[in-house]
């Protein structure tokens, strides 16, 4: 699952309110869905019961991208975020189109001309694993296959012994 960020952003503005044009596009050939969020980072004192640099997330929307050259495989919107010095814009993207979607976050004057891009790259994110996995029972083959689900590619399928007819998979780490 992707995540597109702009990584920590100034609001310049006084007082404190600046409006961000966010557009997400899915440029493959599957439908994915987006979840646009803005975020900050809680600049409380210690005192404030463990809070100090705590994530504070609000989603802005969640949509559904066609796949490339469709109706619906871009969306735009405007949002205005206020009262904040500092601030970020996140996409995640899922689905089967996930990794296919690009994005960018543009900042606005009043008459709502633009007045600097802030490009969206994809974030590695802690505790993932490089290359994931899904294995899909098949009972009428009696097999295991296994698929590399960061090009939706078949790896291997592993024959198990006749009149297995898996219908489920269990995995341990042993």
């Amino acid at each position: 699952m992707p995540i597109l960020d702009t990584g920590m952003l100034l609001n310049r503005n006084h007082p404190n309110s600046i409006t961000i044009a966010i557009r997400a596009v899915n440029r493959g050939r599957h439908h994915a869905v987006v979840g646009i969020q803005s975020y900050r980072f809680h600049s409380g004192s210690v005192r404030d019961e463990g809070e100090f640099g705590s994530e504070q997330v609000r989603t802005i929307r969640l949509v559904a991208l066609a796949p490339a050259q469709q109706e619906e495989s871009a969306f735009a919107i405007s949002h205005t975020v206020q009262d904040l010095q500092s601030f970020g814009i996140r996409i995640v993207a899922g689905g089967p189109g996930g990794r296919d979607v690009a994005a960018t976050a543009a900042e606005l004057d009043a008459d709502g001309n633009m007045l600097h891009i802030h490009p969206m790259p994809a974030v590695r994110t802690a505790n993932r694993d490089e290359k994931g996995l899904a294995y899909v029972a098949n009972h009428t083959q009696h097999s295991l296959t296994v698929i590399d689900t960061s090009t939706d590619t078949r790896i291997m399928t592993l024959p198990l012994n006749a009149g297995s007819s898996p219908r489920q998979v269990a995995i341990t780490p042993d």
